[in-house]
């Protein structure tokens, strides 16, 4: 199903940051609930559907919506999708961005190891 999504990640996701695009896409959609962008109960659109418009891998897509469900600002409704909570999670005033190094997983991101040229 296709959603009338009037709010587009693209453009406020930058791949030259040193922040993990799926932890950008979370900042975003966050930042978009509390702003009063996203209404709770908002439908959101597919995890494919965004990942092909916004030109996004669908993992990293899904990973940030897995992290917004854990977190309490989506709520899955299994086959039907995905939408905004009703109930907001008790935040400050303001949300901190996620820490980049561990994007709120809990786990430091490490660079991959080099090999040696041959």
């Amino acid at each position: 199903m296709l959603y009338n999504w009037p709010i587009g990640l693209g453009d406020r996701v930058d791949r030259s940051l040193r922040e993990p695009i799926h932890c950008q896409i979370v900042n975003a959609i966050i930042h978009d609930i509390e702003n009063g962008r996203l209404a709770p109960g908002a439908w959101l659109p597919s995890s494919r559907y965004l990942a092909e418009t916004a030109g996004f891998n669908r993992k990293t897509v899904v990973s940030a919506y897995e992290k917004l469900i854990a977190c309490g600002w989506l709520t899955s409704l299994g086959t039907r999708g995905t939408a905004v909570a009703t109930v907001p999670p008790a935040m400050p005033a303001t949300t901190p961005p996620l820490d980049p190094d561990t994007c709120g997983f809990g786990y430091r991101f490490r660079k991959p190891r080099q090999r040696p040229a041959i």
